[in-house]
């Protein structure tokens, strides 16, 4: 999980385990390159800072330096912003799956990505009453082509003319695993 400092935007991708965090990290940066901007400054725990290989390459990077902080161990002051996404990412997550027997524990994943994507596109009051997509991306989430559904609804999904047949209906019972932006 990352955030941005300017938009409070937050990207996350989901990783099995620890090993190979500069192939993630690489991941991030062209993530964050593709939307025509650069990584000046990573805040991190020391946890990052342990693999020899990450500080080589964050310092060794073709776009630039990219500079590291560090805080003091066991002392998340100043990291409090990001902290506190995890908080609140990780009790979306687990609302999102609560009493809803129909979704086992690998819809974890998908309920923590939906958590991100909503997390983006509501507004808060210290950005002014603006998104942190709407900082990023300059336009405004569409909620009429795409609406917000709360995770795991049991719904009805279309079957495409071409694999219907007589039995099989037009559609079949599927369950909401998130919004899917640009697409109707």
């Amino acid at each position: 999980v990352a955030r941005d400092r300017r938009s409070k935007k937050i990207v996350a991708f989901l990783i099995r385990n620890r090993s190979n965090l500069d192939r993630h990290l690489l991941r991030l940066i062209r993530y964050v390159q593709s939307f025509n901007r650069k990584v000046k400054l990573i805040r991190t725990d020391n946890e990052l800072l342990k693999n020899d290989k990450i500080k080589d390459f964050l310092s060794n990077h073709p776009q630039g330096r990219i500079e590291v902080q560090s805080c003091i161990p066991y002392e998340h002051g100043q990291i409090g912003g990001i902290e506190r996404s995890h908080r609140t990412l990780q009790d979306c997550t687990v609302k999102a799956l609560y009493r809803k027997q129909h979704l086992s524990s690998r819809y974890f994943g998908m309920a923590y990505l939906d958590s991100v994507f909503k997390y983006n596109t509501l507004p808060r009051k210290s950005l002014n009453y603006q998104t942190p997509d709407f900082l990023w991306f300059g336009k405004v989430y569409d909620l009429l082509s795409t609406p917000f559904m709360p995770f795991g609804s049991i719904v009805m999904a279309h079957r495409p003319l071409e694999q219907q047949t007589a039995l099989s209906g037009r559609a079949f019972v599927t369950y909401c695993v998130g919004c899917a932006p640009e697409h109707k």
